[in-house]
């Protein structure tokens, strides 16, 4: 599929290699007539009215969970979400939404990105969405990196190296989670082996990636090291552990 990038203001656009998501609008063109669009969104299909469902009263326990949800949800800040949208027969452009409007929706994923630079946030999605991206269509493809998205939002970076340790991270999940499910789906007992190696390799990878991320924020493990001990004349010096009671059990 080719794409043809028409102006500065929306996210999404899809080849057979790569998803491109930019601070700029591109859409997605049919290769030919009656070819079908990777981009196309699922068929439409007609909703069918549910009988309504007697309310049920939460338990108190249920209540405190239901409440501290919805504290947690209105305190979060606000996570970058990118929709599909066909603006002509054939053509799709994916663009960054949000509720509150288009300013919320441009803070959100810079802030996402941790940096003020356009050019940097388009370029940080790109590479998420080229990473999470396996195929399946259009809508599953959103759907990861949306929620790639949403889990860089949960990292927080607070500015352009984080955000890029950050990215790998996503990224790095999504492969692991992508071989586990090579693994599961495997007949062959060799196939198998390599998909789980791989997994097991991302997975330690994300480890690492999530301890320097501790360590550059200042949060790994402090190891104090005692290169020297000066006892003077007098003193004492014990070496083990020493509890506070004395000889007659007293503190």
């Amino acid at each position: 599929m080719q794409t043809e990038h028409v102006e500065r203001n929306t996210l999404l656009a899809a080849d057979n290699d790569t998803t491109e998501i930019e601070m700029g609008r591109s859409v997605a063109k049919k290769e030919s007539a009656g070819a079908e669009s990777t981009l196309s969104p699922a068929p439409t299909q007609t909703a069918v009215a549910k009988p309504a469902e007697k309310a049920k009263t939460l338990s108190a326990t249920e209540q405190t969970f239901l409440d501290d949800y919805k504290k947690r949800r209105a305190e979060a800040p606000p996570v970058p979400y990118i929709e599909l949208v066909e603006v002509t027969p054939g053509k799709f452009v994916g663009h960054s939404t949000h509720p509150a409007g288009d300013a919320i929706a441009v803070a959100a994923i810079l802030t996402t990105t941790g940096t003020t630079s356009a050019d940097f946030a388009s370029q940080m999605q790109n590479d998420i969405a080229n990473a999470v991206s396996h195929g399946g269509g259009a809508d599953l493809a959103l759907v990861a990196v949306n929620a790639a998205l949403a889990g860089l939002t949960g990292i927080a970076p607070k500015d352009e190296a984080e955000a890029m340790l950050g990215a790998q991270m996503v990224a790095a999940h999504a492969v692991a989670m992508d071989m586990l499910r090579r693994t599961t789906k495997s007949t062959d007992g060799q196939t198998r082996e390599r998909y789980s190696n791989l997994a097991i390799k991302f997975m330690r990878t994300y480890a690492m990636q999530l301890e320097a991320l501790d360590r550059h924020r200042g949060r790994g493990r402090q190891v104090v090291r005692v290169e020297h001990v000066h006892v003077h004349e007098g003193g004492q010096a014990i070496v083990g552990n020493v509890n506070g009671k004395g000889a007659g059990g007293g503190s």
